[in-house]
């Protein structure tokens, strides 16, 4: 008498993707959502920054101050959303997350060379050229061709 018990097949499910794929840290794709959540993470730094100073300190203008973090907040939550679909292989989040790397790009650009503040500017633009970079390459676009999902 076997003491295993029957396995429904829904549990005998294998994934698309192959074992190879699943958490490989060496995937452009997984790369690219590990910098994602970089720019998440900054986001939600910049909407503390202003929170705190509006608290602490005396702006101009609070609505517009709060209004910029609660802006922050949300992009951060949108890039978290895009970062987890993309660690998951979607094939969904590929767009969005190009879209948002290009738009990036001008603003990473003017605050580097026309504003004159590449501490905050650089960061942007190469972020952006990373990721775009890591989505473009053939492994990283394999990776969401493998998934179909």
């Amino acid at each position: 008498m076997s003491s295993i018990a029957a396995v429904p097949d829904s549990a005998r499910r294998v994934d698309a993707r192959g074992p190879d794929q699943r958490g490989n840290l060496r995937s452009p794709a997984t790369a690219a959502a590990l910098l994602v959540g970089v720019e998440t993470a900054a986001l939600l730094a910049i909407a503390v920054v202003y929170i705190v100073k509006t608290l602490t300190g005396h702006p101009h203008d609070v609505g517009a101050a709060l209004s910029t973090a609660g802006i922050a907040i949300a992009s951060a939550a949108l890039f978290a959303v895009l970062s987890r679909a993309l660690m998951a292989h979607r094939l969904w989040s590929r767009s969005p997350v190009v879209v948002v790397q290009i738009v990036l790009l001008p603003v990473g650009f003017s605050l580097t060379f026309q504003a004159g503040r590449p501490a905050y500017g650089a960061p942007i633009l190469l972020a952006a050229l990373g990721v775009l970079y890591l989505l473009a390459t053939p492994d990283g676009r394999a990776a969401f061709r493998a998934t179909g999902r």
